[in-house]
């Protein structure tokens, strides 16, 4: 697999101490994917009010994920990094390309999060019109990032940094 080179910028703020940040995956001049999040700084504001600001000036990703994981009861929580999507263009799926993107955004994320979430939602497939190819495509999803360590919780998918360190 050739290396791909990413490049950050910043989205539009979610209330400062937060960002919004996209990173875009490329070979040369060709896009590879893409990756979309929000990083929530607990320490500063509790996850409820998080959610509150997310419904309000957020798309609804990152506000279902803030949901998901405030229902969950997690404990401990101190600053998490939201992915609400990641997206490989189809030439270069099933080459490597999505689990190197996801793991390079982890590593640099790494020293200023505890935890990641994200929730495996299929692109392109939709339950209403095709439910049997929605929930294969939901098994793979699921499958591709508990491979990279992420477990279930409340229907989001949570990677905790801490017990990795």
């Amino acid at each position: 697999m050739t290396a791909m080179k990413l490049t950050y910028a910043r989205g539009r703020a979610l209330r400062a101490p937060s960002a919004q940040l996209f990173v875009s995956a490329s070979l040369g001049t060709e896009t590879v994917g893409h990756a979309e999040m929000a990083v929530l700084h607990l320490q500063e504001r509790p996850l409820a009010t998080w959610l509150r600001t997310l419904d309000s000036v957020a798309d609804g990703d990152f506000a279902g994920l803030a949901a998901g994981l405030l229902e969950s009861g997690r404990e401990g929580l101190s600053c998490v990094l939201l992915i609400s999507r990641m997206e490989i263009e189809e030439e270069f799926r099933g080459q490597g390309y999505g689990s190197a993107l996801l793991r390079e955004v982890i590593e640099r994320s790494r020293p200023y999060v505890n935890v990641v979430a994200l929730e495996a939602d299929p692109l392109g497939v939709d339950p209403d019109d095709d439910a049997e190819a929605y929930e294969a495509a939901k098994r793979r999803l699921l499958g591709f990032y508990t491979r990279l360590g992420f477990t279930a919780e409340n229907d989001i998918l949570v990677l905790d940094l801490d017990s990795g360190r």
